[in-house]
């Protein structure tokens, strides 16, 4: 894949930057991966130092959970006497200067520049971007997988009802996978790379569906019956979906 790289610091990014939200130094696009940022904060022998803050006691901490709210901290950031909220700020200059932001780059290893670029507001800006194009483009294949079924299932309910079972089956679950794909591309298009969330709705899908094959097999559900149970389904499909991820985003 392509990632942007700076030569001046060593940042790397998946998302597209022409200048380093860092450095400001120049930035090129190259084959690669992203870095994979490990929580590696050392504070010995420096003047610049970085430490998480408890939101609810507010306490300097140097890992991320405090041990006594149990509560997450802020990743913070201290140099020169100035001391700030990394989220807060959209890039370094915001609170240093120039010359401030060359000493503490200076300073820094690799793991702990890429933890503040993570942490940027202008990097979570970037993230949650929209992508409307691929929204469109899950739509439409949640819409022509569901009618293609559709049909399927009209044309051999009378004969082959087991059929028509299936199809209904298939393309209910399918619909369901692309409408929620596509409202998070609309929304938050990061969290479908970022959580693997295209596994846990399919998963999710996979077993509602099931059940619902069953039920329709078990009562022998006639037409217009077992379409609004396909609804109920396709309902309980967003909401479960979005329960285990809100779960997922609270334990993270």
């Amino acid at each position: 894949m392509k990632i942007s790289i700076c030569d001046n610091c060593e940042l790397t990014s998946k998302i597209k930057h022409k200048h380093c939200p860092l450095c400001f130094s120049k930035m090129r696009r190259s084959d690669g991966r992203p870095y994979t940022v490990r929580e590696n904060i050392v504070n010995n022998n420096r003047n610049v130092f970085l430490f998480y803050t408890c939101v609810k006691c507010k306490r300097e901490m140097e890992g991320k959970i405090c041990l006594l709210c149990n509560k997450v901290g802020l990743l913070t950031i201290s140099y020169n006497g100035k001391t700030e909220i990394v989220k807060r700020l959209n890039y370094l200059s915001d609170k240093f200067t120039n010359e401030e932001i060359k000493e503490i780059l200076s300073q820094l290893n690799i793991d702990e520049k890429h933890l503040i670029y993570r942490n940027l507001a202008s990097t979570k800006k970037l993230e949650n971007k929209k992508d409307p194009m691929k929204a469109s483009v899950s739509f439409f294949v949640a819409l022509l997988i569901y009618i293609t079924c559709l049909e399927i299932t009209i044309g051999s309910f009378e004969n082959e009802v087991y059929i028509s079972y299936i199809s209904n089956t298939i393309g209910n679950g399918i619909f369901s996978i692309f409408i929620l794909l596509g409202l998070l591309y609309l929304f938050n298009a990061s969290k479908i790379e970022k959580e693997f969330t295209v596994g846990k709705i399919g998963l999710v899908s996979g077993i509602l569906h099931f059940i619902y094959i069953i039920i329709l097999i078990f009562f022998q559900l006639q037409f217009k019956p077992m379409l609004i149970l396909g609804f109920i389904f396709i309902g309980l499909t967003f909401i479960i979906s979005q329960v285990v991820m809100m779960k997922r985003g609270k334990n993270a």
